[in-house]
């Protein structure tokens, strides 16, 4: 579930379809289909009622926490103009001011911006760029995808640190060989290497 491009609406995506799944399989074990788990299959013919009530109560156990540990999943419609400010449908459910509101009208009336979301490599690059002519709308858009939904860039900054900082390269120093390392600018050797003259041997 991680990545560097994704927001809080695509990790409510996977982890409401997670819980749907457990409920799935809770139920078909319930009434002792095993083809969720292939592997209990044999297993099955011998043990069958017991492991049946243990992977029962296993899975509604697992169902629990998910809705402890995440307690604010609901229903994700009134952000579905984000999604698709092009959308009938999602429009009707948005919950917006009314400034805001008028500026989704004239962005999804907008067939160049139509175009330009189809041709997006993500909505943040979309929204950034609507917010530019659209301020209202915009920022509120960005306020539900900036936030960081999880602790990935952290995470791979610690994970880029470790690999630098060995005891045999201790005297390095990490602020600029992090920087460096967590970039995602792709050096151009050619153009480096043509700067440098060659040494030839004395």
């Amino acid at each position: 579930m991680q990545g560097p491009s994704s927001s809080i609406l695509t990790y409510m995506d996977k982890i409401t379809a997670f819980i749907s799944k457990l409920k799935l399989w809770r139920s078909r074990v319930e009434k002792g289909v095993w083809d969720v788990f292939p592997s209990l299959c044999g297993v099955c013919a011998n043990d069958g009622e017991l492991i049946r009530d243990t992977v029962h109560s296993h899975l509604g156990a697992l169902i629990q926490k998910f809705h402890e540990y995440f307690p604010d999943i609901r229903d994700m419609t009134e952000w579905d103009w984000i999604r698709d400010p092009f959308c009938s449908e999602a429009r009707e459910h948005c919950v917006l001011t009314g400034r805001s509101e008028e500026e989704l009208i004239d962005v999804a009336s907008d067939r160049s911006l139509q175009l330009l979301f189809r041709e997006s490599k993500s909505l943040g690059q979309f929204w950034v760029f609507v917010a530019k002519e659209y301020p209202t709308l915009g920022a509120a858009a960005l306020k539900v995808l900036v936030p960081f939904s999880t602790t990935y860039l952290c995470e791979s900054g610690f994970s880029a640190l470790t690999a630098m900082k060995t005891k045999y390269r201790s005297r390095l120093q990490p602020s600029q060989d992090m920087r460096v390392s967590l970039s995602k600018i792709i050096p151009r050797f050619d153009v480096l290497c043509s700067k440098k003259q060659a040494h030839p041997s004395h």
